[in-house]
């Protein structure tokens, strides 16, 4: 069997493998021709790895920790990012206006006992290269941990609200 293959780029490409295919079945009857279609090659592809960023607060698709800093408080927060993590963890810290109320876990936690949320020391517990890893990673760290100030999840089996 001999094989073609053709970039598939539109439907022209389709119609003429299959011309193609049928001319070669029409006048070489001892050839047996497949025709295959593979995607255009992209530049992206030649490239293997994308660079690494080593500023984490430029990185994306992460999941998170920011620790209460009081030391008699063991309250922490997991989070996920798919942004750039500098913007997310910004979000946080923004003061809080009647217009735009600030509903961060952290920052309402700092509100109501007066401490202080370690933004400086905020740290990067696991990344991801898709979004839907990226929740499932976060819920599972949320599992495992336990946070207090997630407030999105009281238990193990209300994930859904976590991903999605």
């Amino acid at each position: 069997m001999k094989y073609i293959v053709l970039p598939h780029v539109n439907n022209k490409v389709i119609e003429f493998g299959k011309r193609l295919k049928k001319f070669v079945e029409n006048n070489f009857i001892d050839v047996e021709l497949k025709v295959v279609f593979v995607a255009p090659m992209e530049i992206r592809n030649l490239f293997k790895f994308k660079d690494k960023l080593t500023d984490k607060y430029m990185q994306s698709r992460v999941v998170y920790r920011i620790d209460c800093s009081e030391p008699n408080c063991n309250s922490f927060y997991i989070g996920k990012c798919d942004r750039i993590f500098g913007l997310r963890v910004k979000d946080h810290r923004r003061k809080s206006t009647p217009k735009t109320p600030n509903k961060n876990a952290p920052y309402i936690h700092s509100e109501q006992t007066g401490h202080v949320i370690d933004y400086d020391g905020v740290k990067i517990i696991d990344r991801a290269d898709s979004g839907l890893k990226l929740g499932i990673k976060e819920t599972l760290h949320i599992i495992q941990s336990k946070p207090n100030l997630n407030t999105l999840c009281t238990n193990e089996f209300d994930l859904k609200t976590l991903m999605f």
